[in-house]
């Protein structure tokens, strides 16, 4: 039994740019260079590369290579991006929101897109050192219901990273799950498949 965040897809109405969300983005400390190309000449330019390549709509890439643009265009507030010679491997630099325990700490998450994305969600969790929260394992595998049983093709990498901040920034406490010793030699980045999903009170 694990304990996982619940996100309610009502958080993640900055997706949709409403009244609130844009309140919500004003009120978040945003990264210095948020949405330009970062990790050096070489990820920048293989970044580059990723986003004026030719795929069509039938191709998996082509679905994966248009939420690339647009988290370059729109990022997440505290959120970036970079991506090397796989478009299908992000790492997103996050930063923690001002006022909230994680107040100019800076995690990074990786992505991976499996084959049947977006039929199946992707594969999200921070590479170590992970922040010290109660839906964090110490091996970077986050309890995030989005990466699970309610993960819908219509979400984006971006309403993932958005509820990865939410949790962060609403946690009282750091401290790890109570189940952490059972899971943290497993290798990050498994499904998460019949896993309990709790509230998201920390």
């Amino acid at each position: 039994m694990r304990c996982l965040y619940s996100v309610s897809l009502l958080l993640l109405v900055w997706l949709s740019g409403c009244a609130h969300g844009s309140l919500f983005r004003r009120r978040l400390a945003v990264l210095p260079g948020v949405g330009k190309k970062s990790g050096g000449k070489k990820k920048a330019d293989a970044t580059s590369n990723h986003l004026k390549a030719k795929w069509t709509p039938g191709n998996p890439n082509y679905r994966i290579q248009k939420e690339l643009k647009e988290f370059i265009k729109s990022p997440p507030p505290n959120c970036r991006v970079s991506v090397g010679s796989n478009l299908r491997a992000w790492i997103i630099t996050i930063k923690g929101v001002e006022g909230t325990l994680y107040e100019k700490e800076t995690y990074k998450l990786k992505v991976v897109f499996p084959d049947e994305y977006p039929l199946v969600p992707p594969s999200v969790y921070f590479l170590r050192p992970a922040p010290r929260h109660p839906h964090v394992y110490t091996n970077g595998d986050i309890c995030l219901n989005l990466l699970g049983t309610d993960w819908k093709p219509t979400l984006t990498v971006s309403a993932i990273a958005l509820a990865i901040l939410s949790m962060l920034s609403s946690a009282k406490e750091k401290k790890i799950p109570l189940d952490n010793a059972a899971h943290a030699e497993a290798p990050p980045g498994g499904q998460q498949h019949n896993w309990m999903y709790h509230d998201d009170k920390c």
